[in-house]
């Protein structure tokens, strides 16, 4: 990969796209490479390739990068930049088909917005696995986590113009918990406990406007922060064949516990913290 396809990559992948790519309007310019290997006994290529070049609209880069095992590809990494002018676009990096990162920006109804976050996933590591008869005993343990922040500027005109103010509305939140459970498997069906213990939760909202002279300003902030806080459960999972994947259909909860709560601004306390309730 040559160092000015990795550097564009980076600075497209940014907190705000920089600049639409100097190819959008001409032939673009592509780069691949591919490492492969034929196996002997069972005649199936193994290894790993990549390609890096413009997206289909001509205005972006896209970035991929497969291992190919015993003749089937498995996506490593999938980064897209896309840009339409300075300060709108869009971006998102998937590792392993998942998806780890995506942001968005634009102009609309004449204020300007700005979303970017980490979607809701999670990690699972099997920890134990017995089997008794036809039944599997596991132990698995993990994280859960997403993470959001969104905001906002858009001008309020007035006249005289010294009354002409800017308007900011900035939204965050972030989930990070970790996990433990304990079950049965049996084809596909699968039933224990659990345990979770959430390590941070948090939420933060402000509200501002600043007129030009600074004679006039606001800003409203709420929020909390909440850790430690958690629980224990009992689920029952079954498995989709259209999916590929398990899926939760039965939780309740047996135990659970509210660690500690913090209020951001005392005096104006969150609605939707857990705080005192």
């Amino acid at each position: 990969m040559r160092r000015g396809d990795l550097s564009f990559l980076i600075l497209s992948l940014g907190i705000l796209p920089l600049a639409k790519p100097a190819f959008a309007n001409d032939a673009a310019p592509t780069e691949s490479l591919a490492i492969e290997q034929k196996d002997s006994v069972f005649g199936k290529k193994t290894g790993f390739s990549y390609d890096m070049g413009a997206n289909d609209d001509q205005n972006g880069v896209l970035a991929l990068l497969v291992a190919k095992l015993m003749g089937k590809d498995l996506s490593l990494l999938e980064a897209a930049a896309q840009t339409t002018n300075l300060l709108e676009g869009e971006s998102e990096l998937t590792l392993a088909g998942m998806k780890v990162w995506n942001q968005k920006s634009e102009f609309k109804n004449g204020k300007y917005t700005y979303s970017a976050g980490v979607p809701t996933t999670q990690s699972r590591l099997k920890v134990v696995t017995l089997p008794v008869g036809p039944i599997t005993v596991n132990v698995d343990a993990g994280l859960a986590y997403d993470a959001a922040i969104e905001g906002s500027l858009s001008p309020h005109f007035s006249i005289p113009v010294e009354y002409t103010a800017i308007g900011a509305e900035l939204a965050a939140k972030i989930d990070v918990a970790g996990f433990i459970e304990g079950y049965a498997q049996f084809l596909f069906l699968r039933g224990g406990v659990g345990g979770q213990v959430d390590i941070v939760r948090g939420k933060a909202g402000l509200n501002a406007e600043l007129a030009i002279s600074a004679l006039q300003r606001r800003i409203d902030f709420t929020g909390f922060l909440q850790t430690l806080s958690g629980k224990f459960y009992a689920f029952a999972d079954s498995f989709s064949i259209f999916g590929m994947r398990w899926k939760r259909f039965w939780q309740p909860t047996i135990a659970d516990w509210k660690g500690y709560c913090f209020q951001l601004n005392p005096k104006k306390p969150d609605p939707e913290a857990p705080c005192g309730n």
